[in-house]
């Protein structure tokens, strides 16, 4: 059922997200069975492309292969990330909620970052190859643009906040995840 929503989210932005609005959000099965899944996409396609190609590349020129705890390492980073970053783009949303005249609405905004990270999740199968990861900017692109429909259509953002709504999210995100990764940096997480 992920796999299904995400493809019909990336596709028919404006029909899904008409259905979505008419859901009653549930939060907790919305990561379980939306979030999680999709989240594996990119941690394993990630793990086989290190663990075919190694370090070779432009990502990491300076090593031939990794072993098999690195392999791990480097899907699990990968699958925390991705859930970490819809749950940033979240609060974003819910604490800039009230700047555009709305009511802070915690399941309605899961939703919005949730469903409109599809795209990202699913460009995840191109990190077989690490040298393809800076395609997964494109599938970035979209991501914005469903969020953009998206805080109009679940949120309630006017038309002409929504542009401004969405990148405000994204600098809060930039900033925040700047942050996480310097701290798990100076604990050795990552």
């Amino acid at each position: 059922e992920a796999l299904r929503r995400a493809v019909r989210i990336v596709l028919w932005p404006k029909e899904e997200w008409l259905v979505i609005g008419n859901e009653i959000p549930r939060p907790t099965r919305l990561l379980i069975e939306f979030v999680l899944p999709l989240s594996f996409i990119p941690a394993v396609c990630w793990s086989i492309g290190l663990a075919v190609f190694g370090g070779r590349g432009v990502v990491a020129r300076d090593s031939a292969g990794l072993a098999l705890g690195e392999i791990a390492h480097g899907g699990l980073v990968a699958m925390l990330g991705s859930g970490v970053s819809v749950l940033l783009v979240a609060a974003s949303l819910f604490v800039l909620a009230p700047l555009f005249g709305l009511f802070r609405d915690w399941p309605r905004a899961l939703q919005v970052a949730a469903y409109s990270s599809a795209p990202v999740f699913l460009a995840g199968i191109l990190l077989v190859m690490p040298d393809l990861v800076f395609a997964l900017m494109l599938a970035a692109i979209h991501s914005f643009y469903l969020q953009y429909m998206g805080v109009q259509h679940i949120l309630g953002a006017k038309t002409g906040d929504a542009a401004e709504y969405v990148a405000l999210v994204c600098v809060l995100v930039i900033v925040a995840s700047t942050i996480l990764g310097a701290a798990a940096s100076w604990i050795g997480a990552v």
